[in-house]
């Protein structure tokens, strides 16, 4: 599979905020930087109105890990940089951390392609607190980003298959208004169970046979 790093052909570490990078620097700073921590990464409603959503972006997530380092580059551009008393932002010392980061963290995750509901943790990060807030910001963006397109194909799917007659190219639009048709199976009971438990909204979504996706 054709990941970010493979696309753009240099190294990823500076996909992130200042803030990550700053926060790392204070723990750095603290003595603290290899202390234990759990991150999770969770989601509040579904996107598009929905009542399911489909994660997705694991395997792009692996390959920004399995790539994951500051290359020269980076660290000359983040020595440029200069806090509000016109210093530099960063000791030399904490951009030699940089430079030889890799990551160590372990990582749990959602597999793609699985319905999930709100409130559920699709990723879940436990390793040296500095990995772990460098990697919020990639995280976000990767899983974030390729979830609504899991869920987009997947509704998208869904409908046609409960509407053939409709023009693949016209189901399913993606406002925040649109109304998808309930499902004709009532939901199983394992479903249900995390449904309930993980507080999603009351809209309706597919039954649990498995939801097609972009690859399917």
């Amino acid at each position: 599979m054709t990941t970010p790093a493979d696309i753009y052909r240099q190294p990823l570490a500076l996909l992130t905020d200042l803030y990550q990078l700053t926060m790392a620097y204070g723990y750095w700073k603290s003595g603290v930087s290899d202390r234990e921590a759990v991150f999770t990464h969770t989601f509040r409603k579904n996107p598009f109105g929905g009542g399911f959503t489909v994660a997705g972006g694991l395997g792009y997530l692996v390959g920004f890990l399995e790539q994951f380092r500051f290359s020269t580059q980076d660290l000359d551009y983040l020595a440029t940089l200069r806090g509000n008393d016109d210093k530099p932002l960063f000791e030399e010392g904490f951009l030699n951390c940089l430079s030889e980061l890799r990551m160590t963290c372990d990582i749990d995750a959602i597999p793609e392609g699985t319905v999930v509901f709100p409130h559920e943790p699709l990723v879940r990060v436990r390793g040296p607190v500095i990995e772990g807030q460098i990697l919020e910001t990639p995280i976000l963006n990767i899983i974030n980003f390729q979830t609504l397109i899991a869920t987009k194909a997947g509704a998208s799917a869904w409908l046609q298959r409960a509407n053939p007659s409709s023009n693949s190219a016209c189901v399913a639009p993606m406002a925040s208004t649109a109304r998808w048709p309930r499902a004709a199976q009532p939901i199983s009971a394992a479903v249900r169970e995390r449904r309930t438990s993980s507080q999603a909204n009351s809209s309706a979504f597919p039954s649990a046979e498995p939801m097609p996706t972009a690859g399917s």
